[in-house]
């Protein structure tokens, strides 16, 4: 799998003006890319911004709605709160979208929607057909690696103080073509 862009609507500190159209496109080059910024510039935000979008659970949802969008919604309002990701596996083009709505309650506080997973392909002769976004990301990012490349850190894992973890990801890497 190829990361090619990374799009983040009203998740946390990425906030998307829809008047003004500015959106959280993050365009990825071929090879290495290094994410540089100061304190604060949300270099965190967009790591946990795609680690929802792969691990992310159904629940306080609210907590992950830009604090800004909220602000600047009226009351009785809803906006969406989305994560999508483009990538280049076999040949194809893939799109994974995670989102829900946030509908604004009162001056702080906001009710949220359960979220959805939603996927698109698109073939070489650029062909798009929508198909289930969790079998979409289950093919293309299987559960069983995500563990071990999507973490903050070593601790962790724990991989060099519990065997077995270790012996999994020996045995999951060993075997890998695409990955």
């Amino acid at each position: 799998m190829i990361i090619k862009k990374i799009e983040i609507e009203n998740f946390l500190c990425y906030y998307w003006n829809s008047s003004t159209n500015d959106k959280n496109i993050f365009e990825l080059a071929d090879g290495l890319n290094i994410i540089l910024g100061e304190n604060g510039e949300g270099k965190t935000k967009f790591f946990e911004a795609v680690d929802w979008l792969f691990n992310g659970e159904n629940r306080e949802l609210d907590k992950l709605v830009s604090a800004k969008k909220l602000n600047e919604t009226e009351i009785g309002d809803s906006f969406r709160v989305r994560v999508s990701m483009t990538v280049e596996q076999y040949g194809e083009k893939s799109i994974i979208s995670k989102s829900f709505l946030a509908k604004k309650e009162n001056a702080n506080e906001c009710s949220t929607s359960s979220f959805m997973i939603e996927g698109i392909c698109e073939n070489s002769s650029g062909e798009r057909t929508q198909v289930d976004g969790q079998v979409l990301l289950d093919r293309i990012f299987p559960f069983q690696i995500r563990k071990y490349s999507m973490f903050k850190g070593e601790a962790e894992l724990n991989i060099f103080e519990n065997e077995s973890a270790l012996v999994n990801l020996i045995n999951l890497f060993s075997e890998a073509k695409h990955y």
